[in-house]
Formats: C-alpha cells, structure tokens, sequence
C-alpha cells in the first residue's frame, strides 16, 4: 500500500511541476508495419539470426494486431453500453499493449463503469506515468487528468485526496492564459461538490460565486443556465446554514433566470420552486418556534 501511495504521490507531484488528448481520447494505437531494415538485417551475422529477428517482428506484430482487434472490440461494446463484455475484450488489449495509452485510457472509462475504482485509479495512473515518459502534455491534459483522478477518489469516498487534487488543478487551470473560462467554471462546480461531501458549506459557497462571478463576465450564449444553477445551489447552502433571507433571495433570481428560458428551463424551474416551498415551509416552522 505504502508504494501505492508514494507512486500516486509522485505522478501528481509530477504533474504540477510538468507544467488524456484528454483522457478518454488517447492517440490511437499504432498500426505501422514493423520490419527490420536491411541494412540492420545486414548487420545481423548469421541467416539464422536474422531469421530469429524477423520472427520477433512477426511475433510484435501479431500482438499488435491482436491488441487492436481488442481494443475496438471493446470500443464497439461500449458503444452499446454493454459494459461486461467491453472489460473482457479492455483486459486483453491491456495484457496485449501494458504501455498504450489508447488501450489504458479506455480501460480506465470501462472498469470505472465497472465500479472497480481500484482497477480505473491503476490504469490511469499508468497512463499519466506513460504520458509523462513521452512528453508533450499541455496544460489542459495536465488538469483534466487531475480531474479525472478526483472522479475516481470521490466514487471511493477519498473526498479530501479529491479536494487537494482538484485543487492543484485550478492552480493549473488560473496559472494558464489558455484555460477556458467554461473549463474553469466546471472545475469550480466539482470543487464546490466534494466540499459539501465535506460538510464545508461556507467553502462550497465560495467556489460557486465564483463560477457566477466568471459566468456573469462570460459571452457564452449558454451561461444563462449555469448562473441560474449556479444561484439555486447558493441557494441550497444558505438554506442549509438557516440564512433564509438570502436563500429567498438566491432561489428568486434563479427562477427569474429559468422564466427566461422557456426552451431548457423547465426542469430548473421545477426544482427551484421545490427547493423554495421547502424554504417556505422552514421558514413557517422557524417562525412557529420563536413565538
């Protein structure tokens, strides 16, 4: 366990200072014909090694192959959702491919799907361990490969390592002139959820206005949405923490904004207005105690 640990410990250390694709979208797997060169061939000294040697080709390619022809029938399973089936054909390719970061990212998606948290926290360790061998990672990947590592420790009730590792990403993602506002808004959502899972309202609150604070300075033709989500939660909290004035409030301009909506609003409106009777109700019974 104690090597476990350090080994997570060091790929996230490594993360931060590097500064999946993202990680369900890994490059594909390598398909090129592997031959050995004559003039390397040449270099060989004898017929019978370099007959040895090209049946090593043979035997990598056929493994490779095989491995592909894994891997996309896994890819076609879970196209059908049939999840089952897509980690038998996942755990083949891996067996096949151990180092492919195609083969290691779709197994991470298919044994989370799984619930085997364990086995995608593995496999997606892996994967970072790889990218990090080859290079190249842009600061984008940087941070959703922290996300997705929260997902995983959130799904296994680890909520504070979730926290700490979400944290580190939003250091990236504000750090970084190309962060999209959007990205950063829903690493904000994420952040106010495993804080709440913490019972830290008043930090959860914080994380929220500021994703409004963000959605508000936004162009976005979609963030009227968000803030109206945004508001209702904030509503949620002040409710939790008997701020009844300032949930009212919240809950109001939500559904001012859900009003405005028509077209995708509707839910919304439907659970702000429960989540202002229940205040309503709160409020009345607050009120039947004082007097």
């Amino acid at each position: 366990m104690k090597s476990k640990e350090a080994f997570r410990h060091w790929i996230i250390a490594g993360l931060v200072v590097a500064l999946w694709s993202t990680p369900y979208a890994a490059a594909e797997i390598s398909t090129a014909k592997t031959s050995v060169p004559e003039s390397g061939a040449n270099l060989l000294a004898t017929p019978k090694e370099r007959d040895l040697a090209r049946l090593k080709m043979a035997r990598i390619e056929s493994r490779k192959t095989a491995a592909r022809t894994s891997y996309e029938l896994a890819v076609l399973a879970v196209s059908k959702r049939q999840w089952p089936e897509a980690g038998v054909m996942i755990l083949e390719a891996v067996q096949l491919e151990p180092t492919n970061v195609a083969v290691l990212g779709m197994a991470t998606k298919i044994v989370f799907n799984l619930q085997d948290y364990e086995k995608a926290e593995e496999y997606l360790l892996r994967l970072i361990s790889e990218r990090q061998r080859v290079g190249n990672l842009s600061v984008s990947e940087i941070a959703s490969y922290l996300e997705n590592l929260a997902v995983i420790y959130t799904a296994q009730h680890r909520v504070r390592l979730a926290r700490s590792t979400l944290e580190s990403s939003l250091t990236i993602r504000e750090q970084s002139a190309d962060s999209p506002p959007r990205e950063i808004v829903s690493l904000l959502y994420q952040l106010a959820e495993v804080n709440l899972r913490l019972r830290d309202g008043s930090q959860a609150k914080q994380y929220l206005i500021q994703a409004l604070h963000l959605l508000e300075a936004s162009d976005d033709e979609r963030a009227g949405h968000d803030i109206a989500a945004a508001m209702r939660n904030i509503g949620e909290i002040y409710r939790a923490e008997g701020r009844f004035t300032e949930a009212e409030a919240a809950y109001k301009k939500a559904l001012d904004l859900w009003r405005g909506m028509p077209e995708v609003g509707n839910r919304g409106l439907a659970m702000t207005n429960q989540s202002l009777e229940a205040l309503h109700v709160a409020m009345k019974r607050k009120a039947t105690a004082v007097n």
